[in-house]
């Protein structure tokens, strides 16, 4: 009887804290926003992050809104636009303290 309480206890404990531990994590949208005379790449990326990471950037051509999925914790990103290989823009933004919406605006 002692056992099976036990191991019904440990069960019920696995569970909920599982529960909790999916219920803590999470993930949060930012959405970008502008509009871009020719073709350019926009680029948003956490402080410290990997410029490999081929989801860190979008092309974008005309008025454009699309959204980005970040981390939970409050963070820095840097948002650099390139048109024609230029680097037209370069800003920072601080999640959630400056919104959920970055406005680029026309390049």
């Amino acid at each position: 009887m002692f056992k099976r309480l036990t191991f019904a206890s440990i069960l019920f404990f696995v569970f909920f804290l599982s529960g909790c531990a999916s219920y803590m994590m999470g993930e949060n949208v930012v959405f970008v926003e502008g509009d871009a005379n020719e073709k350019c790449v926009v680029m948003v990326m956490p402080e410290g992050g990997d410029r490999n990471h081929r989801f860190y950037y979008h092309d974008v051509l005309g008025t454009f809104s699309y959204d980005v999925v970040i981390s939970p914790k409050s963070q820095l990103y840097i948002v650099e636009v390139k048109c024609a290989d230029k680097l037209v823009l370069t800003n920072t933004f601080l999640y959630p303290n400056d919104g959920n919406i970055i406005d680029i605006g026309s390049v």
